[in-house]
This record gives structure tokens, sequence and C-alpha cells, in this order.
């Protein structure tokens, strides 16, 4: 029987992990690109702006996932993680109302 550790399990293993990321990878872009086009609608209907086609969506969202596929330390996700968490609550805060810029 065949050795089950070394150098060819590892290069199985890893392309295995490669694979699976990227296939979730475009589960995160559809949901992006649907999110986008659903923000696009919205500004269409307040502004007038014309629609953008379901193509332009799409690859400005690659664009916005591109830079974070690149992240490899715990410290540069940890980085993301506090400027996600930061938009967040600046969206929350704005739906909410208390940073109303009409309010001060």
């Amino acid at each position: 029987m065949a050795k089950l550790h070394g150098p060819w399990a590892g290069r199985v293993t890893r392309s295995l992990i490669m694979f699976n990321w990227f296939m979730l990878m475009s589960y995160f872009l559809v949901a992006l690109a649907n999110t986008y086009s659903i923000i696009g609608e919205e500004i269409q209907s307040s502004t007038g702006a014309p629609p953008l086609c379901s193509y332009w969506i799409s690859l400005i969202a690659a664009a916005t996932i591109a830079p974070a596929m690149q992240v490899r330390t715990f410290h540069h996700m940890a980085m993301m993680s506090t400027v996600s968490l930061l938009g967040m609550i600046a969206m929350v805060g704005s739906l909410s109302g208390w940073c109303n810029p009409r309010r001060f």
C-alpha cells in the first residue's frame, strides 16, 4: 500500500483545496453581483440614471473581490474584518437615521 503522506498527497490536497475555494468564489461573486444590481436599481429609480448591464455589474463585483483574494496572513484578515465591521456599523447607522446629515 502506498504512503498516505508525502509530496504527492500534499499536491493533491492543495489542488482540492484550491478547487473548493474557486467553486465557493463563484457563489460569492453571484451574491455580490446580485447585491450590486439591487443597489443599482435603487440608484436608477431615485436618480433616473441608465441601468448597468449585468456583465458590467459582475465585472465590478469581481474587481471588488480580487484584492481580498491576495490576503495570506491572519493580521491582514483582521484588518479587513475591521474595515468590514466599520462598514456594517456605518450602514446600520445610515439606515437607522442616527448619522443623518440633515439632523445636524
